[in-house]
């Protein structure tokens, strides 16, 4: 009797082809490529889009909440956001909100367009997907 399960492959079927993780490319023999190479050529062209979103996040936090230094009495945004509220004028309040969200969107699409732009061209391919107009078909996400 087989003591394998009917549920398992047999012996002489082919194995299913499978991804390599990040983590295991360091035990993939290399021939050719030496560290730095394999770090210049694989593995930062992978990471950019992954570091350049951390980084974008970080600007943009760093611009939204900066305008907390007119609390020290900063030159900043934030001076007309306090001063307002110190004499109660509501548009200048306003006013200084709407600059630094400004600021904040304008910071958010700069570094938009610079990951979009600093991604290798293969894996911004990978990762648009198709339109409707490409496929015909809509789905719901």
């Amino acid at each position: 009797m087989n003591p394998r399960s009917a549920s398992s492959p047999s012996a002489t079927e082919p194995a299913a082809p499978t991804r390599i993780a990040v983590g295991k490319l360091a035990r993939i023999p290399r021939c050719t490529m030496s560290e730095l190479q394999l770090l210049r050529r694989v593995e930062l062209p992978v990471a950019a889009g992954l570091l350049l979103a951390g980084v974008r996040t970080a600007a943009v936090q760093v611009v939204a909440t900066a305008s907390l230094g007119a609390v020290i009495s900063a030159d900043c945004l934030g001076y007309f956001v306090l001063k307002g509220i110190a004499i109660q004028d509501r548009p200048q309040i306003f006013a200084g909100a709407l600059m630094i969200a400004a600021l904040s969107l304008l910071t958010e699409l700069l570094f938009g367009w610079l990951q979009r732009h600093v991604m290798s061209p293969g894996l911004r391919r990978a990762q648009t997907a198709p339109t409707i107009a490409q496929t015909g078909v809509w789905t719901p996400s």
